[in-house]
């Protein structure tokens, strides 16, 4: 990205009234932007950025955030990834109920994996 499209970036997160001292990356910043305009495949990528702490740092309650964002918005990548973080509790506490309902709302989003964790899980109990 050239200079321009970095100023009109930093310009929209002031816009926005997103953090920009917090962004590190030019990534970070268009995902944060994106996400913010309701776009749940940003927030989707970037809950996966601070999930596994690649360009910024480990968050995972800002990943849990982000993917709630994303679920919310009817992104399936977004419900699994939420339960999956349910399961053991990485950023949330443990609820199983909670993991199910996400894998639940995955498998009505017509994603498969979420069916395949939802069953597993339901078995079991």
């Amino acid at each position: 990205m050239n200079s321009i499209g970095k100023l009109l970036l930093f310009i929209a997160m002031g816009a926005l009234n997103l953090p920009v001292a917090h962004a590190q990356t030019v990534k970070e910043l268009e995902l944060k932007i994106r996400c913010a305009l309701k776009n749940t495949e940003a927030c989707f990528n970037l809950g996966r950025m601070y999930s596994k702490g690649e360009g910024v740092r480990q968050d995972n309650s800002k990943a849990v955030e982000l993917y709630t964002k994303a679920c919310d918005g009817g992104n399936a990548g977004g419900c699994f990834n939420l339960g999956v973080m349910y399961q053991p509790g990485e950023g949330v506490r443990h609820e199983r109920s909670r993991a199910m309902e996400l894998f639940g709302k995955e498998c009505d989003l017509r994603n498969e994996e979420g069916c395949n964790e939802y069953a597993r899980m339901k078995g079991a109990r």
